[in-house]
Formats: C-alpha cells, structure tokens, sequence
C-alpha cells in the first residue's frame, strides 16, 4: 500500500470514528498497519489507534501501539516523530498509573531538538507530567509542570489544551481541598468549550462537567453535582468512553456516600471497580476502596473498613501515590481509636505523620495543614503553596519558603543616620528611607534568614531521624541474618545427626549379625566338645581293663572310638568392618553433602535493591512484592525495580545463569559501578547499563542507544550472561542450546556488576521471579589430590585433572 492510498484509508478510519463506528475505523486503520509500506503512513494510522484505544480504556494496547510507534520513529530518524511516540509513551504510562515513567518519558520529549511541530508538543507534554507528578503527589512539580502547559498553550493559541490543563488545576485543587478553585478550574474549562468549541470531540465538554460534579460535590452542593455527573455519564456512554464511565459511576457513589445512602453507594462502587480493574486504572482503583472503607465505617463495619483500607494502601504504595497513602492512615487512626487498640494507634499516627512531612502539606508561614475545608490557597510563580491569609497579613515580598524575590537591593550603607547626616556630602548620594520602613524591610531579610535557618534544622532532625532508621534497621539485619546462619547451620546439624543415625544403625546390624554367627558356632562347637569328652573318658576306661577281655572287645571299641569330628574352621570376615566404617568417614559425608547444597557463583546485594524486591533465603531469587520500610543508603537504587549483584568484577571472564521461563517482564544483564541509584536513567550503555530484556512476554529487546528488537527462534527459559571485563565484552547465550541472543562490546573502566530487574506485580498477584541457576557439584579423587569443579547444568563437564572451576 502506497503513501496516497493509505492517506486515504486512514482519512476513512477517522470519519469512521468520528461517526462513533469504532469497530469498523480499528479495522481499516488495522488493514492499513498490516498493508502499508510508507513509514510515515504507518507512524500515523499507529497515532489513531493510540488514541482510539485511549478512549475505549484499552490501556495495554496503547502502550503496545505506542511502543511500536516509537520503534517506527527510531527507524526515520525525525526528533519530530520521536517527540510524539515518547509523547505517546509517556501517556500510556499515564493511563497505566506508572507515573515514574511518565516522568521520565516526558523529560527525554523535553530534551528532544525538534523543529517547531515538535516544540508545540512541549504544552502536552508538561500537561502529562503534571498529571505524573500529580500521581506521585508532589504537588509543587505537578503546578510547574501546568503552568508551563498553560504558557504553552497561550503562545500557542491552543484551546483544547488549555482546557485540559484547566480540568487538572481543578483536580489538584480537590486534592488540596481549596475547592473554590477546584470549581473554578473546570468552569474555565467549560466556558472554552462553549466559546471555542463547536468543531471539538464531546469529551471535552464531558470532562469539564465531571470535573465540575466533583468540585459541587466537595462543596456539599449534590444536586448540581448530580446534574453535572449526569451530563458527562450521557457523554460517555454515547462515545463508549469506559475510563469517564467509571470515573462517573465513582462520583455517583460518592454522592450517594455523602448522602449517607450507602444501599446505593456499593452497587455503583462495585460497578467502577470492575471497569478500572479491567482497565488498569490503579488509582481509581484505590479511589474507590476509600469509598467503599468510608460506607464501611457509616455502618460501623471496622473490620470491613480496614479490609478496604488495606487494598487501598497496597495499590497506593505501588503507584507511588503519597496522599491516598496518608488518606488511609488517617482512617485507620480513627479506626484504631475508636477501638482503644494503642500500639496500632501510635503506628498509623507515626505513618501520618510521616506522609505529611514528605509531601510537605503544611504552610510554610503559620506552619499550619494544607488541606482543611474552607482555607483558600495561593500558589506564588515558583509553585509553592500557602495560605492565602498567610500571604497578605505578612507584608513581604517574594516567597516565603525559596526566597524568591522582584525587589532590587539599594545602594547604601545599611546604618541608620540622623537627619543632618542625611544632608552631609558622605550620605548625598545613598538613598534614605525612613527609620519604620527600614527597620520593616531588615526585620523581613532577618526574618528570611531565620527561616533559612529553621530550614537547615528540619533537614539536619530529618537526617538525624533517617539515621536512627537506619541504626535500628541495622540490629534488625542483624538480627534477620543471624536467624537465618542459625537456621542453615540447623539444616546442616540435621543431615549430619541423621547421617550419624544411619551408620550407627548400619554398624549395630553389621555387629547383631556377626555376633548371632559366632553365638552359632561357640553352640555348636560346644557340642563337639562334649561328645569328644565323653569319648575320651570311654576309651580310657576301656584301656585299664584287664587283657583277654580288651582283646574280645578290641575290634568293638576300636568302631566304637573312631572319632569323626573335623578341625574348626577358620572363620573369615567375622570382624566388624572398621575400613568400611571409619575409613574416608569425613570425605563420605562430605562428598554426601553436596546432594544437599547448592553453589551458585554469584548472589544478589540486598542492600541495592529498590524497596518493592523481595529475596529467596540465600539471596539467588528476587520478584516484586508489598512495598518495605528501608533505609535510603548511598547504595539502593531507589528510582529503578532492580538490584545488583554482590560481587563486582574489574577483570577476567565471570558467567551466571538466570531462569527467566515464566517472566513476562524483566531486565538482565551488567551494570558498572557509578550508575545512577536515585534519579531516573535510561538502561543503555551510555548510562552504564549493558542488558536485554522481555517487553510483554512477547518481544525481546538489547538495551542499546536507540534500542534494538531481538528476533529469537524460541523463547529462552535459561539465558547465561558471560562477562570478559578484559576484552570488553557482555555476551547473552540461550542456556540450553547455546546459541547467542545478543553481544555488547565496549571499554569497561570500572567494577561491573550484575543487574536484575523482574516485573511488576499483576493484577495483585507477586511478580515472576529471576532467578540464578545453582551449578551441579562434582567431587573428582584423582592420585592423593581431591579436586572440587563446579559445571554447569548444560554445559559438558570440564576435563578431568584441571584445578580451576568453570562458572
């Protein structure tokens, strides 16, 4: 298919759509995918099914589209298609809740040097990440991140965006509960859809209604919430908008909760819950077990409350959401209380606390929350929050918290002086100003350097507490480790006592034995003695008889004491077997032994690992699991699901086996030593990563700068990774037919360590595990020197009399 025809067919999938035939537009802008032969044609009819599959609520496929989108704009090399696929990237990311990702994607559009088309990208491309951070709740990176949005959509002229980043004002303002501005934000919106928007879809229209609803609603107005609500339901339902459905059905439950008609509420909760499941909203999601906890504690169900609370945290803790984390403290606190249960109370009170310092949810001027009812907030130009009466009782110019300031310094002395030294040629030139005025504008630059001050403090008790953290984390280690020495060494104690068992118990029948065949014997010779005894005592009795009757009884006797008994045996092995027994005892157990234990040549480093990795007892299995208090030390990587291997290596040949059959989603391979732990990084060489990895369970890719697609025969199970730090080379091999998958070749000038990133969990469950392969253990006696090799499950066993072992 040619570039003009599939101009056409793509124009025709649009009309389709735009005509609400969405079944019949994904099948030709698919025809179009699978036909076409122009790069350009193929990049756009992959934009239209983004965007389609967006609305349907198809998130897994549009990050699917939007993945292959992105390998279509590597191959034209165009920065103005690059900064659409990662724009395209960065919101499947979105819609998906992995917001660190979208971050990261919109930073690298951010950094893209594209002509003017791509640089009117930059306006969405803000309004996404606000929408990441706002995921992550960092509210002031969220309000930089709109602002700029919004400047971009004003040099712009763009309506249509700027009525999007109007509809996520009034969503953070929700959140900081200045519902004033939450009602504002989406009116604005809904005023630019009246004026501007005759040629625009209907979501937007329908996107500014709920908005509004959620605003009336906060502001206990819920008959003009519900009418609101209403509208964008009917939008929704005609466009078949499946996200805007069950965000509407969420706020219908709400409404019903506030209502206190909780018979109502559940049914709609249980209906949005079913969509974002199947969609994988995580965050409404959570959203909706917060109402669902609430309906709980209005009929008094705590149990049930905590049930859903704890559902709640889980989803939030995986998306990194700080303020739905803290909703739920907060709820479990009253919970707790209401109960007189202390050591939970003090728990969840600590945990509060501890969120509201980290999202900094207090005004930096009174001290006092953000967040309660009725206090309108202001945000300055450098994005951060107070109270609006905070700002205009105090007086000073410029930010109170980063000091940020339009005022320009004087030229003067900086002394007070009297009125006829304000007449001397010494003062003529400065500029005066009155005793009130000055002593106002000093005490406000004091004042400024006392809250600089107070600054250095709160970071100096934040490190103080982080490191008490890490101190008591530390005896826990300890602690955790010394059960586990104690268990092992508890295994081994077992084998050797059982092994004991069954050689005492084999020597004892070996003695039962012989001792039954010369208790036999000792009978038996017994008897011989006896009868011969007998015959002896016979014969000389016969021989003090006189003559002529010995002569007439000679021949008689002479039968009679003929003597038929042989000479004893000699008995042959009827010792206990002491060479059997005790000869070698050391080296049989020992070679025994190694049915019992593993080797592997390397293990994972715990102490790198991100706080959602979990760990097999001997540190060769990791998977992501439930989010774990650790510390932040210089080693974790805290920005990136991954961990690194324990031992470094700055020269010769090191190779480890990975198990990765059931995994859908990981990352292997080596890293050196000064990557960056906590700040986002691309995995390619560039950024110190040498690493393959699955994408989806179904597409292979080597982390290289742009990446490449792996094509692969059969689907590896075991893939070794061998390492030659001195020829600078990381080669990638199918373990069990040894072909390679994928070669680096570089310079490496650092220590190289290993890298593992499993996948995230799915649908609630714990992720797949990568796990390293053991190597067999063979024991070989050659002459007078025991060899210990280690080979590889698949690999031929190395050559008898060699001393080194083959990893």
């Amino acid at each position: 298919m040619g570039q003009d025809q599939t101009k056409q067919q793509i124009e025709k999938g649009l009309r389709l759509y735009q005509s609400n035939q969405t079944d019949k537009a994904l099948h030709v802008w698919t025809k179009v995918l699978e036909k076409t032969s122009d790069p350009g044609g193929k990049f756009r009819v992959l934009g239209c099914l983004i965007t389609a599959h967006s609305e349907m609520g198809k998130y897994k496929d549009m990050l699917k589209y939007a993945l292959e989108q992105i390998d279509t704009a590597r191959e034209m090399e165009d920065p103005d298609y690059l900064t659409e696929g990662y724009l395209n990237l960065a919101r499947s990311n979105e819609k998906l809740c992995d917001f660190q990702k979208t971050v990261s994607y919109c930073k690298t559009c951010l950094n893209m040097q594209g002509t003017t088309v791509s640089l009117q990208l930059n306006g969405q491309v803000c309004l996404s990440m606000g929408n990441a951070f706002l995921g992550l709740s960092v509210f002031q990176k969220a309000l930089e991140s709109y602002e700029k949005a919004l400047r971009y959509a004003h040099n712009n002229d763009d309506k249509m965006l700027e009525c999007r980043v109007c509809c996520s004002l009034g969503n953070i303002y929700v959140q900081l509960k200045d519902y004033e501005k939450a009602l504002f934000f989406p009116c604005k919106a809904a005023e630019l859809v009246n004026d501007y928007g005759k040629g625009w879809s209907l979501k937007y229209r329908a996107m500014s209604q709920y908005h509004m609803s959620v605003a009336y609603r906060k502001l206990e107005r819920l008959p003009d919430a519900m009418e609101c609500c209403e509208e964008s339901m009917k939008i929704a339902l005609q466009h078949g908008d499946r996200p805007l459905q069950a965000l509407c059905l969420l706020n219908f439950a709400d409404i019903h909760r506030c209502r206190r008609d909780v018979d109502k509420a559940f049914p709609r909760y249980e209906s949005a819950l079913a969509i974002m499941t199947e969609i994988g909203n995580r965050l409404g999601q959570a959203h909706v077990y917060l109402g669902v906890a609430k309906c709980w504690l209005l009929q008094k169900e705590l149990d049930k409350a905590l049930d859903s609370l704890q559902r709640a945290q889980e989803l939030a803790d995986g998306m990194g959401n700080k303020l739905c984390t803290l909703k739920v403290h907060c709820l479990n606190e009253g919970i707790y209380r209401s109960q007189g249960k202390q050591a939970e109370l003090r728990e969840q009170v600590v945990k509060f606390l501890q969120c509201v310092e980290e999202l900094e949810l207090y005004c930096g001027m009174c001290g006092e929350a953000i967040g309660d009812r009725d206090q309108k907030l202001q945000a300055l130009p450098c994005s951060h929050i107070f109270h609006l009466k905070c700002l205009q009782t105090n007086g000073t110019k410029g930010c109170p918290k980063c000091f940020k300031s339009s005022m320009k310094p004087g030229f003067n002395d900086e002394e007070p002086i009297c009125l006829v030294c304000q007449t001397s040629k010494q003062h003529k030139v400065h500029e005066c100003c009155p005793v009130e005025e000055a002593a106002q504008q000093k005490r406000s630059e004091i004042s400024a350097t006392l809250e600089s001050l107070k600054k250095k403090l709160k970071i100096l008790n934040k490190t103080k507490n982080q490191w008490e953290e890490t101190k008591t984390y530390i005896q826990t280690q300890a602690y955790q480790n010394e059960t586990m020495i104690k268990h092992e060494f508890e295994k081994l104690h077992n084998f050797l006592r059982e092994e004991e068992s069954i050689r005492l118990r084999i020597l004892k029948q070996e003695q039962e034995i012989k001792t039954q065949v010369m208790c036999d014997k000792l009978e038996n010779i017994q008897d011989q003695i006896k009868s011969l005894s007998s015959t002896i005592s016979d014969v000389e009795m016969a021989l003090r008889t006189k003559d002529l009757p010995f002569l007439q009884d000679y021949k008689h006797m002479k039968k009679r004491f003929k003597c038929n008994i042989k000479e004893p045996e000699c008995i042959r092995d009827i010792l206990i077997n002491s060479a059997k027994h005790l000869g070698l005892l050391k080296f049989g157990i020992w070679k025994k032994m190694a049915n019992v234990v593993q080797y592997v040549p390397i293990t994972m480093d715990p102490n790198t690992a991100q706080s959602n990795l979990k760990f097999s007892e001997e540190l060769t299995c990791v998977q992501y699991n439930a989010k774990q208090l650790l510390p932040d030390n210089p080693e974790r990587c805290t920005n990136s699901v991954c961990v690194l291997g324990a031992t470094g290596f700055k020269s010769g040949k090191h190779s480890w086996t990975v198990e990765v059959s059931r995994g859908k989603d990981w990352y292997i391979g080596v890293a050196q030593e000064s990557i960056k732990r906590k700040n986002a990084a691309f995995l390619n060489p560039t950024e110190g990563f040498w690493v393959i990895g699955l994408c989806n369970g179904d597409s292979f890719w080597a982390q290289t700068a742009p990446r490449t697609k792996l094509v692969l025969k059969k689907k590896p199970e075991r893939i070794t990774v061998e390492l030659d730090c001195d020829k600078g080379k990381v080669a990638f091999i199918n373990a069990d037919d040894l072909t390679t998958i994928h070669t680096f070749k570089n310079r490496f000038t650092e220590r190289m360590f290993p890298y593992f990133s499993p996948g995230l969990c799915e649908e609630g469950k714990n992720s797949i595990p990568l796990t390293i392969c053991p190597l067999s253990i063979i024991v070989d006696v050659e002459e007078n020197h025991i060899q210990q090799r280690y080979k590889n499950n698949t690999a031929e066993p190395p050559e008898r009399g060699l001393s080194q072992r083959r990893v």
